[in-house]
């Protein structure tokens, strides 16, 4: 693990640790403040139940005046509930109090004015905690009153020392801390475990992040996390996958370029060589006859022709592939604009004795494509057809309706291509036959051209070659919506 994630695993643990000790203080303030109310609450009750019973075999004789009886009485109720016990006149004079002898009774002011007194005087019973002037320490103090046939006749009170409330406290207070540093150490564990569960994750992330950092496009967090670190980590590898794809592309693009840059010098070098040789053999006087000049200009100006054409294809192609050539959208006849590229291109037919027919188009509506475009597409399909087919041979056009879109053939009775070749014919400047097609006069980007413009119109194109049976071009073109 590296050394900011163990830093930062010590600091979670840390913090959870001071978080669980911060806890367990809060806890136990907590349970102190609701325990005192709580034990004040029962005391208070248990005290008020002790001094009723304290209270029920005593009668209004009792408070009639003070004697020795009396206080021995008062001391035994007082031994019997474990408080200090005071009986009170129904004026507030003390007549005997079990904490105290019988003889400094009399010097005790009256405690009419008492809260826990004059409560219980009004209601029949009464409590209070208060410091108390006659043993000098905090108490607890419960009261009920007894009745007599006139009124209240006196009251019996019951006094706890809040030192016994705090002693049990004290030992509730002992125990909960035992606990609390009992499992103080499972709590200690508990933090490092899940800061290493949490910082783990990290750490896989972080390496993850290294390798990408470092040009490692490949690397990947495996191991998803199943919390929260899961979309950082899923986040990271499809960043990742998205740079890996792109510098894919562009190394295709890279290589596309350089073999596009090698195929321009190379098929320009050949008529470039050619009209240079002728020029220079004309420039040193070369044929006397005039029928030799004539056969070497004809000769510069058909490379010369050959190299316009190449332009001009490279311009269409970069155009059509920069979207700087839009199809411009017209309802069209195709049958018609078959007819004519068959038109154009018969006299090369005728030459050869080729039969090029364009048959009927049945139910074929009106389409919405470019029209020079379009009929780009079927004059560089025909003419590689007619080129490529031996002479008294057939090319056919036909098209037919299929669900969606318009479908349009082109047939040659010629040689083929063999299937290794299909899969790449579409690509700038791949020739099946190199030589022979160079002969023709072909540029090499016709088929580009064919298959940048049907996806132009948001249609496709392939090509079928059977054994024995010459090639097949199809492509396709949306029919209106």
């Amino acid at each position: 693990m590296s050394w900011f994630l163990r830093r930062f695993s010590r600091k979670l643990a840390v913090g959870f640790c001071a978080l669980v000790c911060l806890a367990m203080a809060s806890t136990d303030l907590l349970l102190n403040r609701v325990l005192r109310r709580h034990m004040m609450e029962e005391l208070s009750a248990n005290l008020l139940a002790q001094a009723g019973l304290a209270a029920a075999p005593l009668d209004a004789g009792t408070f009639a005046r003070r004697s020795p009886l009396l206080a021995e009485r008062a001391a035994a109720l007082g031994k019997a509930a474990s408080c200090r016990l005071t009986l009170i006149g129904a004026d507030g004079t003390v007549l005997a109090d079990s904490s105290l002898p019988d003889e400094r009774v009399p010097s005790l002011e009256n405690h009419r004015d008492r809260p826990e007194v004059r409560a219980t005087l009004a209601r029949g019973k009464g409590v209070s905690i208060r410091r108390s002037s006659t043993v000098g320490e905090d108490e607890l103090y419960a009261a009920v009153r007894v009745d007599g046939a006139g009124g209240p006749a006196g009251v019996v009170r019951l006094a706890l020392p809040l030192t016994q409330v705090e002693k049990r406290i004290g030992r509730i207070r002992r125990s909960l801390a035992a606990v609390t540093l009992g499992l103080l150490p499972a709590a200690l564990l508990a933090s490092l475990w899940l800061s290493r569960s949490l910082s783990r994750p990290l750490e896989d992330i972080r390496a993850t992040a290294e390798r990408l950092a470092s040009g490692d496009f490949s690397a990947r967090v495996r191991d998803l996390p199943s919390d929260e670190h899961r979309q950082l980590a899923l986040t990271l590898n499809e960043m990742a996958s998205r740079i890996q794809e792109n510098l894919g592309r562009l190394e295709r693009l890279e290589k596309m370029r350089k073999d596009f840059v090698a195929n321009v010098s190379h098929e320009l070098r050949t008529p470039l060589s050619a009209v240079k040789a002728y020029a220079e053999t004309l420039a040193s006087g070369g044929p006397e006859d005039p029928r030799g000049r004539a056969e070497f200009t004809r000769e510069i100006e058909k490379n010369a022709d050959r190299m316009a054409r190449l332009v001009d294809d490279l311009l269409a192609l970069s155009e059509i592939e920069s979207g700087g050539r839009p199809p411009a959208k017209e309802p069209v006849s195709l049958m018609r604009v078959a007819a004519e590229a068959a038109a154009a291109l018969k006299p090369l037919a005728e030459r050869k004795r080729i039969a090029l027919r364009v048959e009927p188009f049945p139910d074929m509506p009106e389409l919405s494509v470019d029209r020079s475009q379009v009929k780009q597409v079927l004059t560089n399909l025909l003419d590689n057809a007619v080129k490529h087919t031996p002479e008294a041979g057939t090319v056919r056009v036909w098209a037919a309706v299929e669900p969606g879109h318009a479908a349009v053939f082109v047939q040659d009775t010629g040689c083929g291509i063999p299937a290794e070749h299909l899969p790449r014919i579409f690509e700038r400047f791949y020739r099946v036959d190199k030589s022979r097609s160079r002969e023709m006069g072909g540029t090499g980007l016709g088929l580009a051209i064919v298959k940048h413009i049907v996806e132009a119109h948001g249609g496709t194109v392939a090509a079928e070659c059977p054994p024995g049976q010459g090639s097949t071009f199809r492509f396709t073109l949306p029919l209106p919506s």
